[in-house]
């Protein structure tokens, strides 16, 4: 085909190009007019309303905030107040809130308000308004561009939070006192059992040593020998007694010194290994908390031998800045801590927890059948009144 007949066959009017051309001008013609006189003005009533929504549901929530029996206050994205209630003016006493910056009355605010519109976030600051105690709930609304402030006054629930730590710490100091009266009444037992009973049966060990010869005689060598050993038996298992009530160990040579003497007791007594790790306790701590301390110790070791049937243990003694931290494992039965009978009286750990505690100490055990038992015990370290 040559030229002319190209040209022939572009400009002819029966082209199928110029039919899609004409018939892709009309589709955008119709789609101009469509957009133009249809769906804009559909879009732009859309948005009036819209807006108008929103101005109601402004207007509505500013005569709900007004209404509110909760104090209320309204910022701007500057922090400015725009808005506030009865409720909120009652507490801050302050003539006129409107136009005033948010963090003159709320100094304490370390966040950005503008942050707090835009990601919807909210925040609480706690803050006492004439001697009532406040939290502070920052709403932000991003597409009103504001931050509602919520008050909830809650000084009696502070008032009530006060009352039980201060019962608390009455109960723990009544718990220290009743330890204190108790170890107290068991110097005075141990005393009296050594001033007294303990003087007397040597005063008559030594009686019947002095008439050694003539009791042989009447009794029998082998009886006197008997109720000489008897006696000596007898006065072995006094000062064992007045040992436990009164560890003279722990006053003359600290913690460290009684607690693997305790250690190596148990252990003649009842022929489970023992093993004693103590960090620290150079210097001494307070007597009480000693005592204390001795105690709960003496105590986990009789759990092991009543009741864990083990052949071994360990008592490890940390003493780090302000605090004891002390550990007593066993690889004995072990029980399943799941079950709450084992803080029962019997089991002696009631006794542990309430002495540990009375110190704002902390008491956990871990343990599992067969698999022995861990007590962890953390307590502050008291300040020394008395070495």
């Amino acid at each position: 085909m040559n030229l002319d007949n190209y040209l022939k066959f572009l400009f002819n009017l029966n082209n199928p190009i110029y039919y899609a051309i004409i018939f892709t001008v009309l589709i955008i013609f119709a789609f101009y007019i469509f957009q133009k006189y249809i769906l804009s003005p559909k879009v732009k009533k859309h948005n009036i309303q819209l807006k108008e929504i929103e101005l109601k549901n402004a207007k509505l929530m500013a005569l709900f905030s007004e209404l509110d029996p909760e104090p209320l206050i309204r910022i701007d994205i500057k922090g400015i107040i725009i808005l506030t209630n009865e409720a909120a003016k009652e507490i801050i006493k302050t003539p006129s809130l409107i136009g005033l910056s948010i963090k003159n009355i709320i100094p304490e605010i370390n966040f950005s308000i503008e942050n707090i519109i835009r990601d919807n976030k909210t925040k609480v600051i706690f803050r006492t308004f004439n001697k009532k105690y406040f939290s502070i709930t920052f709403k932000g609304i991003s597409f009103l561009n504001i931050v509602q402030l919520y008050f909830t006054d809650l000084t009696k629930r502070r008032l009530f939070e006060e009352k039980l730590n201060s019962s608390q710490k009455q109960l723990k100091e009544l718990m220290q006192h009743e330890q204190l009266m108790v170890e107290g009444e068991k110097n005075r037992i141990a005393n009296e059992l050594h001033d007294g009973i303990g003087q007397n049966l040597l005063f008559i060990k030594a009686s019947l040593q002095r008439y050694s010869n003539k009791l042989k005689l009447d009794l029998g060598e082998e009886t006197f020998e008997q109720l000489l050993s008897s006696f000596d038996g007898t006065i072995t298992d006094l000062k064992s007694i007045i040992y436990n009530l009164k560890p003279s160990i722990l006053e003359e040579l600290g913690l460290g010194a009684a607690i693997t003497t305790l250690c190596q007791t148990f252990t003649d007594k009842s022929d489970i290994k023992s093993n004693v790790d103590i960090i620290g306790f150079e210097a001494r701590i307070d007597s009480k908390q000693e005592i204390t301390i001795y105690r709960i110790i003496q105590e986990s070791l009789n759990n092991i031998i009543k009741h864990s049937k083990a052949k071994e243990f360990t008592v490890t003694m940390i003493e780090e800045n302000r605090n004891i931290k002390i550990l007593i494992s066993d690889d004995g039965t072990g029980f399943e801590t799941s079950n709450k009978n084992y803080l029962l009286p019997g089991m002696g750990l009631r006794s542990i927890k309430e002495r540990v505690e009375s110190y704002s100490g902390t008491f956990k055990i871990e343990s599992q059948l067969n698999s022995g038992t861990l007590l962890i015990i953390d307590m502050p370290k008291k300040v020394v009144e008395n070495v």
